[in-house]
């Protein structure tokens, strides 16, 4: 290292230790004009010599105006857990970097029963989250709640997920215990030792904490319950039916049960137990393994898989046809089963890793036990619900990396995200309004008739029952007695002089003319009647539950065309929607880019006529083309839509939603807002990503096959170029599109020194039709070749432009 050299990288060591050691962040960074100052040096010699250490890997530089940079060693030093890498992208510093706290290396915090997936209502979990959710919830410290099915269910875990829960909503502190205890360790303990571990005891002077005490204000998980002996089993249920218990040997002291209770059992008849549901009134059953849907399944199977990526940290690769072996294949054990199969191919497919020296761990169909090929079964009835998933994703292969989330499975955990509310699908937060009376018309949808009419005064059935002989509601005996209900309760309400209803008047208004006619007829009946007068927020609460209801028992709601100028991805994006059972069902329509206007208007306009109910349509599209005629599409058509740009599966899950919410209407889908904030450690963690491939390609076969170039050094100068490129051209990151262009330009680069470039005779073309790409990629590629002293001819150019083709198209 020449003496200039070794000033300025003092100089920026030096001042990178400093302002580390006084947390002085925005500091640290040195620009090549305040250093050429600062040493008195030219500032392009100064500039040169940087990026010669920052090539060197001594430097960080952060891109922008103007770039900056920053000594490595020391940072690294005092941040030996947290990866930073040597190139940072513009908008970024390294203070993100040192407030990620080793985000690589393990699954990113999932939330509360995130890991068990229940789209919709037909899962199989729906039913026991709800009612988990239900007894966590429950004042003043929740339900004790009894967990029963088959062995090897999950039941654990999901206990494990009710204490997540609790937490989440704060009705326990996090210092507070999760204790769970396993009664097969009792089973050669005499009675009173299973007593005194349980309820404590005392002894001479001292007192022995039970159970019962070590939880208190916490949760108690009592697996196996079934397993205790009788006499045991007997003090417990009274103990918590009674809410309280004496330690052993102290039976003059009496102690408060402040446990929430969870009992787990693999012996399903001890549900119907008397003793059982007086101690444990919630019980949620477990479903088997053969139970669940095709969904679950898939997200069970890749969980066991990206979980054993991380725990031998390697990279695993399996294809759609495999995976889909283990997804219908049959597991008699269960959860264990199916895990214990999944290890023994991970197995099979590393003795070939080693074998071979590969890249990563495939894991193909000769790594699959007989057992699981043989199990197979329902393929025909279950095929094309586990292909409308699979279809979703473009890529054959799946992989699984110890230092990043399997993308497949991150987009599963949010779809199923975006697809569960906790609150019934609202019109809007501030209609309190208008959400009342959904309430009330999915209340009197579920109420026994009987029960309404028992309650009735049938006086106001008479008086008012004409006035509405020709509304819809009339067609549905639920909804009319749930309005007549409620007009009932305000007119006693009224009389008592305590009406007081917590929803207001609101200038978003959904009902129509007819409706707001019905409600006044009402209005003058019961002021004719009752000598009363309702107040105007009564008028408009019943013209809203008229209005509703028609839409209830017409089913009448916003229909979903996605338009979209490729017929794979709009027809599989519709079978996926579909497969939800959502209320309205989603259409597509494929388009063709290259026909005129006024065709493609006329097609649209046919569509949206023919799938509209009233209620209006949602035109979900990936093209701008349709954006753009907008305005012509209104002016033929007199059915109400909105477009929506941009589409994803997720968005699109997310309006499906909101569409079959009766108070929703198209005015109120214009405000729906789509977006979701990034938490902005994609970019980090692919950057770690690609910097572990990089490095195993690098050691693996370039440097074995590369002759006059470091494969080291060309392969981390084309990934700097590689990133810009994407950024130019909006290109996302993608494995293979990585590799590709590092096998293609270090050979590329290698050519160029020999003098041997390649002739391609169709590069006029390729830069006449593809102008950007090829700019882009000779803009790009000056530092390369500064760096490695050569030319790069248009003919190379033109080949390299050829890689960015295809995943132009994509976008």
């Amino acid at each position: 290292m020449n003496k200039k050299k070794v000033e300025i990288y003092k100089a920026i060591y030096e001042h990178t230790k400093t302002c580390l050691k006084k947390n002085q962040f925005e500091k640290m960074n040195y620009d090549a004009t305040n250093l050429s100052l600062d040493l008195q040096m030219e500032r392009s010699n100064v500039s040169r010599i940087l990026n010669q250490l920052h090539q060197e890997g001594l430097l960080i530089k952060i891109q922008g105006r103007p770039t900056l940079f920053a000594a490595k060693k020391p940072i690294d030093d005092l941040n030996k857990d947290v990866y930073i890498p040597t190139t940072i992208p513009k908008g970024k510093n390294i203070k993100d970097y040192l407030e990620l706290t080793n985000p690589f290396t393990k699954l990113r915090k999932q939330s509360s029963f995130e890991q068990d997936i229940y789209l919709r209502e037909n899962s199989s979990l729906y039913e026991p989250i709800q009612k988990a959710k239900a007894a966590v919830l429950y004042p003043p410290r929740g339900l004790n709640t009894l967990i029963y099915g088959e062995p090897c269910t999950g039941k654990v875990n999901f206990a494990k997920s009710m204490y997540e829960f609790s937490i989440e909503k704060n009705i326990f502190k996090e210092s507070m215990r999760y204790y769970h205890i396993d009664c097969l360790n009792y089973e050669s303990d005499s009675n009173d030792n299973i007593l005194k571990d349980f309820y404590g005891y005392q002894e001479k002077d001292s007192v022995h904490k039970g159970h019962f005490e070590k939880t208190r204000n916490g949760i108690l998980v009592i697996d196996h319950i079934d397993r205790l002996p009788r006499g045991v089993l007997s003090n417990i249920y009274n103990t918590i039916v009674n809410g309280f218990y004496s330690p052993i040997n102290a039976s003059s002291k009496t102690v408060e049960v402040k446990s929430l209770i969870i009992a787990i059992s693999d012996d399903e008849s001890l549900s119907k137990d008397p003793n059982v549901k007086r101690s444990f009134p919630m019980q949620i059953r477990i479903p088997s393994l053969k139970e669940k849907s095709i969904h679950e399944l898939l997200v069970l199977t890749l969980q066991y898989f990206q979980e054993e990526a991380i725990r031998i940290e390697k990279t695993i690769r399996i294809s759609k046809d495999v995976l889909s072996c283990f997804i219908m294949s049959n597991y008699s054990g269960n959860l264990p089963h199916l895990h214990a199969e999944i290890i023994q191919s991970c197995s099979n497919g590393y003795h070939k890793f080693v074998d071979n020296e590969e890249l990563f761990i495939n894991v193909d169909f000769n790594d699959i036990s007989t057992p699981v090929l043989n199990n197979i079964f329902d393929v025909n009835e279950r095929i094309n619900e586990l292909n409308n998933i699979l279809n979703l994703f473009s890529n054959d292969y799946f992989f699984f990396s110890p230092v990043q989330d399997n993308k497949e499975l991150l987009f599963l955990y949010e779809l199923n995200d975006n697809s569960q509310s906790e609150e019934p699908l609202l019109a809007n937060i501030e209609d309190k309004l208008i959400n009342q009376c959904i309430k009330d018309i999915d209340s009197a949808s579920k109420i026994e008739l009987n029960t309404i009419r028992s309650v009735m005064v049938k006086r106001i059935y008479d008086d008012l029952y004409p006035i509405m002989l020709n509304n819809p509601i009339t067609k549905n005996e639920n909804l009319l007695y749930g309005l007549l209900q409620h007009i009932s309760n305000s007119i006693n309400q009224i009389r008592s002089g305590q009406i007081n209803n917590d929803y207001i008047m609101n200038d978003y208004k959904i009902a129509k003319q007819t409706d707001y006619d019905c409600a006044k007829k009402i209005y003058k009946k019961i002021k004719e009647s009752y000598n009363l007068i309702l107040p105007d927020v009564e008028i408009e609460y019943i013209a809203t539950y008229l209005y509703l209801s028609s839409q209830w028992i017409n089913n009448n709601y916003i229909q979903l065309l996605i338009v979209s100028e490729d017929r794979d991805t709009a027809k599989d994006y519709v079978e996926y929607i579909n497969s939800l059972n959502f209320k309205s069902t989603a259409n597509w329509l494929a388009i063709d880019p290259d026909k005129k206007n006024d065709d493609l208007c006329k097609e649209i306009t046919i569509k949206i006529d023919q799938i509209n109910k009233e209620k209006g349509v949602v035109v979900a599209t990936d093209s701008q083309l349709i954006q753009n005629l907008e305005s012509e599409i209104k002016s033929n058509t007199t059915a109400e839509f909105i477009i929506i740009p941009n589409i994803s599966l997720q968005s699109l899950v997310k309006i499906a939603g909101k569409m079959e919410s009766l108070g929703t209407t198209i005015n109120s889908m214009s405000y729906f807002d789509l977006s979701k904030p990034s938490d902005g450690t994609d970019e980090l963690s692919t950057e770690y990503h690609a910097q572990t491939l990089i490095k195993q390609i690098t050691d693996k076969v370039l440097s074995e096959s590369l002759i006059f170039l470091n494969a080291s050094k060309a392969c981390q100068s084309l990934f700097n170029v590689l990133v810009n490129i994407l950024h130019d051209l909006s290109i996302s990151y993608s494995d293979d599109l990585l590799i590709k262009f590092l096998f293609h330009c270090s050979f590329t680069i290698e050519r160029c020194i020999k003098k041997e470039p390649m002739v391609y005779p169709k590069d006029r073309a390729i830069i006449n039709t593809y102008s950007d790409i090829y700019y882009s990629v000779e803009k790009n590629f000056e530092i390369i070749t500064e760096i490695f002293s050569t030319t790069i001819p248009a003919s190379e150019f033109a080949l390299i432009t050829e890689i960015f083709i295809p995943y132009i198209n994509q976008n």
